[in-house]
């Protein structure tokens, strides 16, 4: 029989959440263009898994019914920088249990994107760990896709009815469908509280996915991709009864059907099968605001994530009592695909993160397993730095993107911070990209150094036989072609000169 979760602290043992919780949003600007620049490919991360599990549980190995009944279900990069939530799912007869699983990244920074923390070593530092685990109930055995307003997050839990699962569990016959949507104040992720008293609930019928944001009457939003016997699968909209939380939502749900969604020129009619959904907030020059939903899911092989436009009435009057919003117009405007890699399936967990000084987009996933060797995989998408966002002054904001192609594609290695991070890299045959060694790799180069500093790149390890100065010029300077200069293809070291 295998072993309870080590250090589990189930929901309802929580200290109970109050008032007072921040629920501020970051807002993005230009979102629809940024969105389109996410990187296709990730910087790859590793977490160690802090001893938290029970056995060989979220593993593919053979005593866990090689994965069949517990899985990662959902990721969130907290509003302190520095903590990652991955959900989970057990449903193993004698560990049952939905999970969420608390990160803490300490060897990341606070701000802006963390990069790999696996460039030079195969397994991440080991302050990089799981370092709290939470049951969130152990009959609802099955969290969606989760969100987060300020240090609200919103979960998703449900049974499930999967009829594999049921014959590896040698289960009886299928649970009724049935979900609930909770509530977690992360202010401190390491001491997490649970809004005990406030909660959805919902007979008959599942919920995959949960988005939550705050309108300009300061009601809140709840979006639930649901599911039932009754309707076929859909969006709930519920407002809230109170501008405050923690507030009921006892107003009935406004319900949304795919077959009612709109594009834009080039994009297809699709909507559902998401495995997450994250509410963004984009304000305009005129502070005019515009409310995006993001969808993340995979289909015919590829990650996915589609921008949808969500246009309702946000009267600047409260809403009258028991009336919820109207129907709004949803508009399919974007599509991202991703790298299909070992580190990240959106399948499984994805969410996104609105860097709060910057207010651009960073995407997360997981893998759906950690490995047997006790280590969960990461995958980060990023915003790359574009031409007119300002001259860089101070070494610590420096950067340099070396691409395995030409014109900056394929593969590649970012270097920051080279005042100390990245300032001297010896052999980089000993450096991974993506996953691989770079040694010999490079054909196009990206950086953006003070002026008056030099990085140079060499033929050889060591810093032997240098081969290109790339000279600080405070701006961006760009290399699409090494080829042209008869050296693609020869970085061994590097460093600051």
């Amino acid at each position: 029989m295998p072993r309870n979760y080590p250090n589990l602290t189930q929901a309802a043992d929580l200290p109970s959440a109050g008032g007072g919780i921040n629920t501020d949003t970051t807002q993005v600007v230009n979102l629809e263009a940024t969105f389109r620049r996410i990187r296709a490919r990730a910087e790859y991360l590793s977490v160690r898994d802090g001893g938290q599990f029970a056995g060989t549980r979220y593993t593919v190995r053979a005593a866990n019914h090689h994965g069949f009944l517990n899985h990662f279900q959902g990721i969130l990069r907290l509003r302190d920088g520095k903590h990652l939530l991955i959900s989970g799912s057990d449903w193993e007869k004698d560990t049952r249990n939905s999970h969420i699983f608390v990160i803490k990244m300490a060897s990341r920074p606070a701000e802006g994107f963390w990069g790999s923390n696996i460039m030079f070593n195969k397994k991440p530092p080991g302050e990089d760990t799981v370092v709290k685990t939470i049951g969130i109930d152990k009959q609802l055995w099955h969290p969606g896709g989760m969100d987060v307003l300020g240090d609200l997050v919103v979960v998703p839990i449900e049974q499930g009815t999967n009829e594999t699962v049921r014959r590896v569990a040698k289960a009886g016959p299928a649970d009724p469908k049935h979900s609930k949507i909770v509530f977690f104040n992360m202010t401190d992720p390491q001491k997490p509280k649970f809004f005990k008293d406030c909660f959805i609930d919902r007979p008959d019928v599942k919920a995959g996915a949960a988005a939550l944001t705050k309108l300009q009457t300061d009601y809140f939003l709840l979006a639930v991709w649901s599911d039932s016997d009754a309707l076929p699968p859909r969006l709930d909209f519920y407002l809230s009864d109170e501008p405050t939380f923690p507030s009921p939502f006892t107003r009935e749900p406004t319900t949304w059907f795919p077959e009612q969604v709109a594009t834009l020129e080039g994009q297809t009619p699709t909507f559902g099968n998401f495995q997450a959904l994250n509410f963004v907030r984009q304000k305009g020059e005129n502070n005019e605001e515009q409310l995006y939903l993001v969808g993340f899911r995979k289909a015919d092989g590829f990650n996915l994530a589609e921008l949808y436009t969500i246009d309702i009435e946000e009267d600047t009057n409260p809403p009258e009592p028991g009336k919820g919003i109207e129907l709004p117009n949803i508009t399919k405007v974007a599509t991202r695909a991703f790298q299909d890699n070992k580190y990240c399936d959106m399948a499984g967990a994805s969410g996104l993160y609105v860097e709060p000084n910057t207010g651009k987009p960073i995407i997360y996933s997981s893998h759906q397993f950690r490995r047997k060797e006790g280590i969960l995989r990461l995958s980060e998408f990023s915003v790359p730095k574009s031409k007119g966002e300002g001259e860089v002054t101070d070494l610590k904001d420096s950067w340099v993107e070396l691409f395995e192609e030409s014109h900056f594609k394929g593969r590649f290695l970012r270097l920051f911070d080279l005042s100390a991070n990245h300032a001297t890299i010896r052999d980089y045959s000993k450096v991974r990209a993506q996953g691989e060694t770079f040694n010999d790799k490079v054909s196009s180069v990206r950086y953006q150094i003070p002026e008056g500093v030099t990085y140079q790149l060499y033929d050889d390890k060591n810093f032997k036989k240098d081969i290109l100065p790339l000279p600080g010029r405070g701006t961006i300077v760009e290399m699409g072609e090494l080829e042209n200069r008869g050296l693609a293809g020869e970085v061994s070291s590097s460093r600051l000169i």
